[in-house]
């Protein structure tokens, strides 16, 4: 009986999620180039004319750039080692919850920041508003209205 591997904690599988999604979209961004390269292609109109012709037979896409192998190489590179660390991540609990830890202390210094730059802008735009509404109406006004 084979043992299920433990499924790994909610923000390094996000983590992980996100990284995948990041390669895959490289991946299509690669591939739609080569794909408008193609179209731009003589090959291209070509097999255009021949399946209007009713004798179309599949041809061969325009190839990669060296440029392109390069970066479908480090996407492939990458990949493996994301799923590298994913297995060792989740044969390891004690690993997975010290990543998982990291991972939310990054997430709380983020938040943290966050909140303080808000608190900051919040703090400069009662400045402002303040100072505004003491130019609009003197304190002498104010202090009519309040003796009345």
């Amino acid at each position: 009986m084979k043992e299920e591997a433990q499924p790994t904690a909610p923000l390094l599988e996000e983590t992980f999620a996100h990284s995948f999604a990041t390669l895959g979209a490289q991946l299509v961004a690669i591939r739609q180039q080569g794909e408008k390269r193609y179209k731009r292609s003589p090959a291209y109109k070509q097999e255009r004319k021949a399946a209007r012709a009713g004798n179309w037979k599949p041809s061969k896409r325009a190839s990669y750039t060296d440029e392109e192998k390069t970066a479908l190489q480090v996407i492939k590179v990458r990949a493996e080692e994301l799923r590298q660390v994913e297995s060792i991540v989740n044969a390891d609990p004690e690993l997975m919850n010290l990543v998982d830890a990291s991972i939310a202390g990054v997430h709380d210094k983020a938040a943290a920041r966050r909140q303080t730059r808000a608190l900051i802008a919040v703090a400069v735009l009662s400045l402002i508003v303040g100072w505004l509404l003491s130019a609009i109406s003197p304190a002498t006004a104010l202090v009519q209205l309040l003796t009345r």
